[in-house]
């Protein structure tokens, strides 16, 4: 046991070494919700709270978690954006070590809990995460605490993690669903539930929508589909989309599903109880990403964990079916060819990811436009960007934005979307004035990746910087409405 320990350690700390070393070959981050994690963190350092009125973003409500604290803590060690790109990769290497612990509880392999924590590291779900400043690899670790918790029945373990999740990540819900239907399950099968799982059970729930209602009750009142109700049709459907079995199968794999439908059949079957904390998971994620109540990229984390825990037990069971057949003299090639196939299809489709990753993070000469801003720009001016660098400029220039990218929580996204686009998408310079006038912005920024409209530079817009990413200002003197 001791080997497969020492293995799984020195390929999770492998792995995040790698991730930690991609995600320090370029600049910034690869999504625009880490710069909000990022100012919340500095707004912390400074006054000891998260940023409660955003002046720089247009939204309505607080967003922060335990994540944000953890960051602050680490920014006054080192600087703040080094601090998050190595919290989130250590907290990939802590996840990789649990997954194994949790998997070993279920599947009692220690070859099969360390092909499930190869399989779960290198999928492309959890691959794209690798220069995020987020949370939500935290949140599985405490995920997987939880379950460990439950599997041993340590009452003290479970509501330490639970406690501790509930204030890192709304994602939470989707476990204490998780948790009524693996009840129901169990119920079906007419099994008497024990004391403490009930308790716990009972627990989870009001303790879980006590502080939901409390820091998040616009989520409460409204229901989960809040968190698409203000998105734009263009984003809704990238973010919102419906699972479906090929993309069930192209999430985690085709002999992943293949072993986590035999685990589910013989859990049903021979009624393995332990197993149906899996199910349920893995149930409630696949409802919620069926009718679109989830973002995609989130459902998903939460499918391809359930599925690649329950990938573990069917295998397990499939090597151990392998040794009593005549086919045991061959079980290595098996083995290896399986593990072969597996990780490798894992592998091309992670290199994707990192490359999206790469090029959609600022680089240096985008950092550069922002540095000029923060320098020269008038203190009032607000900017009109693409959505995917609201969060980004309103961190590096600590300027007033149009929009960002987190839209549930902006009343008018839809309306500011459909402006921003056409002010990018017009060759009429009057629309574009027009539009600027609407948000009272002085200035557009164009990162390098959109196309240039017509009318820039022209007789209302000129170049104020240009060097990869380029900064316009809008002449006080052009207005349609006659000032």
């Amino acid at each position: 046991m001791k080997r497969y320990w020492l293995l799984v350690v020195l390929f999770a700390f492998s792995a995040a070494a790698l991730r930690t070393y991609l995600a320090f070959s370029v600049q910034g981050f690869s999504d625009d919700a880490s710069y909000l994690h990022l100012r919340n963190a500095r707004n912390i350092m400074v006054s000891g709270v998260p940023i409660v009125h955003d002046s720089l973003v247009p939204r309505e409500g607080v967003l922060f978690s335990l994540f944000d604290y953890l960051l602050a803590g680490v920014g006054f060690l080192m600087p703040v954006e080094i601090a998050a790109k190595v919290l989130s990769n250590v907290f990939f290497f802590v996840l990789v070590i649990v997954f194994f612990w949790l998997s070993f509880c279920l599947c009692r392999s220690q070859k099969a809990a360390l092909f499930a924590a190869v399989v779960f590291a290198s999928l492309p779900d959890i691959t794209a995460t690798f220069n995020s400043a987020s949370g939500l690899l935290l949140a599985f670790v405490f995920l997987c605490v939880l379950n460990v918790a439950l599997l041993r029945r340590s009452v003290l373990l479970y509501v330490v993690a639970l406690v501790l999740f509930t204030f890192l990540h709304p994602s939470v819900i989707l476990f204490v669903f998780s948790l009524g239907v693996s009840v129901l399950l169990m119920l079906s099968e007419k099994r008497v539930l024990r004391g403490e799982i009930v308790e716990l059970v009972l627990f989870s729930v009001f303790f879980v929508l006590a502080v939901e209602m409390f820091v998040h009750a616009k989520l409460l009142a409204q229901g989960v589909q809040v968190l698409s109700a203000h998105v734009p049709e263009e984003v809704l459907s990238l973010t919102f989309t419906s699972l479906t079995i090929l993309g069930a199968v192209a999430g985690v794999g085709l002999v992943t599903v293949f072993f986590m439908l035999l685990a589910v059949y013989r859990a049903l079957v021979e009624k393995q109880c332990a197993l149906y904390y899996m199910i349920g998971l893995l149930a409630v994620s696949s409802v919620l990403l069926w009718f679109k109540l989830v973002p995609v990229q989130t459902g998903m984390l939460f499918f391809v964990y359930a599925a690649v825990l329950l990938f573990g037990v069917g295998y397990a069971d499939f090597m151990l079916y392998v040794q009593k057949t005549r086919m045991s003299n061959f079980s290595w090639a098996i083995h290896g060819s399986i593990v072969l196939f597996v990780i490798s299809a894992n592998v091309v489709q992670a290199f994707g990811q990192v490359r999206s990753g790469l090029e959609s993070a600022p680089d240096v000469f985008e950092d550069d436009a922002a540095s000029w801003i923060a320098q020269y720009a008038p203190s009032d001016v607000v900017i009109l960007t693409v959505p995917a660098r609201g969060e980004y400029l309103a961190y590096k220039t600590r300027r007033q934005v149009v929009l960002d990218t987190m839209y549930y929580a902006i009343p008018d996204a839809p309306s500011r979307y459909a402006d921003v686009a056409r002010l990018f998408a017009t060759s009429l310079e009057i629309e574009a004035v027009s539009i600027m006038e609407k948000y009272g912005a002085g200035m557009v920024y164009s990162p390098k990746y959109v196309v240039q409209p017509l009318y820039l530079p022209g007789n209302c817009f000129s170049i104020a910087y240009s060097n990869g990413a380029s900064v316009y200002s809008k002449s006080p003197l052009c207005s349609v409405r006659g000032k």
